[in-house]
């Protein structure tokens, strides 16, 4: 699961057959299913059994060997994908390209659902993040920017937002550059 994207129908067979563990059936007698496996999967606190969905679960080991190999760049497989995949750029900024592997497929599926709908940038010194093209701003549906990009403007890492000397942003720049909102 954390190589491979499963079949639905494959986590779906393989959630019914631990439903019928979980109720008690047996090969040729069939129990009653007090309560719904969607049900069942719902947090504690909203009365479920915080079980896991398995094509969830599937995304989510996928996901987590994507972040390795964007914060684990010398580690075999970060090395053996990058060269052959995206030798120009990082894990976040390729593109699936031509022919790619079932495994690369998959956790580029896993990026796609995942890390680029619920993942967001830590500033730090900014020199990594771009501020057009990355989420990175809190509090704000996608994590990006909506502000048109100015034609005039030659800026491209949030680290030309930062005010160094004073350790603070650059209030003035960013007022001007952006919708209210996303200046706050």
């Amino acid at each position: 699961m954390s190589c491979f994207k499963l079949l639905v129908n494959l986590c779906e067979h393989i959630e019914g057959m631990i439903s019928k563990f979980w109720w008690g059936s047996k090969q040729y007698e069939r129990k009653i299913h007090w309560i719904a496996w969607k049900d069942l999967c719902k947090e504690k606190k909203e009365g479920g059994m915080s079980f896991k969905t398995l094509k969830d679960f599937n995304l989510a080991m996928l996901a987590k060997q994507g972040w390795r190999i964007l914060h684990h760049e010398e580690s075999l497989l970060a090395l053996c994908l990058k060269s052959r995949y995206f030798p120009r750029c990082n894990f976040l900024q390729a593109n699936l390209g031509f022919n790619p592997s079932f495994t690369l497929r998959s956790i580029f599926q896993a990026r796609k659902e995942v890390i680029d709908l619920a993942g967001m940038w830590r500033i730090g010194d900014g020199r990594e993040v771009r501020i057009w093209d990355d989420s990175w701003l809190p509090h704000q549906n996608g994590h990006e920017i909506w502000s048109p990009k100015p034609a005039d403007v030659d800026l491209s890492g949030v680290y030309e937002l930062i005010d160094e000397e004073n350790g603070g942003w650059k209030t003035q720049l960013i007022q001007t550059l952006f919708f209210p909102f996303e200046a706050n």
